[in-house]
């Protein structure tokens, strides 16, 4: 069965009928007060009356049937302007929010529901699964039908220029990747993936920003497992971490402050995303992933583990995060930014708790894409469309990964 997934990109008079504006510490650097989500009547007016809209519409899709095509998920993108105003967004812009709508009452709904995740955190791309134990002869291997492919695609005319390119920068991913896998889980919350964006052009050059009309390739890392051994005992001193393990142990520590934030409606936060570069030297840092290509750290919460049992990181000489801002890396206060991974979970809580649970027709809404900006000044707003986001938080129900 062939599945089809429909964005919704317009907006219905129903949903233009009571135009809602969110609190704007929610969307620019300053204030970091969380507003009672009980006065937000106007926002939460305005987002049912967008949710439906939605189900309003899609009452009027026809049963698929045995037909060979079936539509699967719908998704509708949300939008937040620079003023505050929220409404389904049309052609351009960054979406703050993505709602996600699956079919319902299908056999196979598991399957389609971790199918779908795996779809709503992996735009398609061609992909080089890259392990920190390869070996050189190995990651060639890996590498060659990747370029195979690009070459057959009649786009690309330097194979050699291209292998040699990518297997340069999969030796750097790998050794990126090898320090990730040194970092301690200091509790619930691990990295257990890391990609990279690359571009390459038709004369095989390869760089980390579009250019042209070119092809698009990741390099991917998965931890298939979260090491029990290193969640409460990590077997070596601050000293030893590499500077790569020392940032995501560090951010995987400050994410505990989601775990006081409840979700209602039988959602729960699944996964966070971060974007993420590199500089010359190969050391991580924090990028707005939508302005250009970048590399990409997914996090996720150990369901396993109890809450009582998260530890204070032992990173205490992290007191700041590096970002690009304007072209230069600056310094993001690591309290501030703990603050407002607190407060972006407060957000992504408002939106969970208004979504409908029991929508009438073919579908219902089961992912939540909650997409946030990064200030100079540690803060974390909603992204609008004149924003780029950095910082994506996946708010799930029925699909888990």
């Amino acid at each position: 069965m062939k599945r089809i997934s429909l964005i919704v990109l317009f907006l219905s008079q129903a949903a233009l009928a009571n135009v809602g504006k969110v609190p704007l510490d929610w969307i620019k650097p300053g204030s970091q007060h969380q507003k009672a989500f009980t006065s937000l009547n106007q926002l939460d007016s305005a987002y049912k009356n967008i949710l439906d809209a939605n189900m309003s519409l899609f009452k009027n899709i026809p049963e698929d049937g045995h037909k060979r095509w079936s539509l699967q998920s719908i998704r509708t993108e949300v939008a937040i302007e620079a003023g505050g105003t929220i409404g389904v967004m049309g052609v351009g812009g960054e979406a703050a929010l993505e709602l996600v709508w699956v079919k319902k009452n299908s056999s196979s709904k598991m399957n389609r529901a971790i199918r779908l995740m795996e779809e709503v955190t992996e735009p398609e791309s061609e992909s080089i699964q890259i392990r920190g134990e390869m070996t050189e002869e190995s990651l060639a291997q890996e590498i060659a039908p990747i370029v195979d492919l690009a070459i057959a695609s009649g786009h690309m005319r330097k194979r050699r220029r291209l292998f040699n390119g990518l297997f340069k920068e999969a030796l750097k991913f790998q050794s990126t990747i090898r320090e990730l896998e040194t970092a301690p889980a200091m509790g619930p919350w691990y990295a257990y993936k890391y990609q990279l964006e690359l571009y390459v052009s038709a004369e095989g050059n390869i760089s980390l920003v579009a250019i042209g009309n070119s092809i698009r390739l990741r390099m991917e890392w998965w931890r298939l497992k979260k090491n029990e051994a290193k969640a409460f005992y990590p077997p070596m001193i601050q000293e030893e971490l590499s500077a790569n393990a020392k940032f995501v142990t560090a951010i995987a520590s400050d994410l505990s402050v989601m775990n006081d934030t409840p979700l209602d409606n039988g959602f729960k936060l699944n996964v966070l995303k971060v974007g993420v570069g590199t500089t010359v030297t190969g050391n991580l840092f924090f990028v707005k992933g939508k302005a250009k290509a970048v590399g990409s750290i997914f996090f996720k919460r150990d369901p396993n583990e109890d809450q009582a049992l998260v530890l204070p990181t032992l990173m205490n000489d992290v007191s700041s995060y590096g970002m690009i801002e304007g072209g230069s890396v600056v310094d993001v206060p690591r309290f501030s930014f703990r603050e407002g991974i607190k407060k972006a979970s407060g957000i992504a809580q408002f939106f969970a708790s208004r979504a409908k649970t029991k929508e009438e027709g073919q579908f219902e809404l089961n992912v939540i894409e909650a997409e946030f900006e990064l200030f100079t000044s540690g803060g974390i707003g909603i992204v609008s469309v004149e924003g780029s986001s950095l910082i994506t938080l996946f708010v799930t129900r029925n699909v888990t990964i």
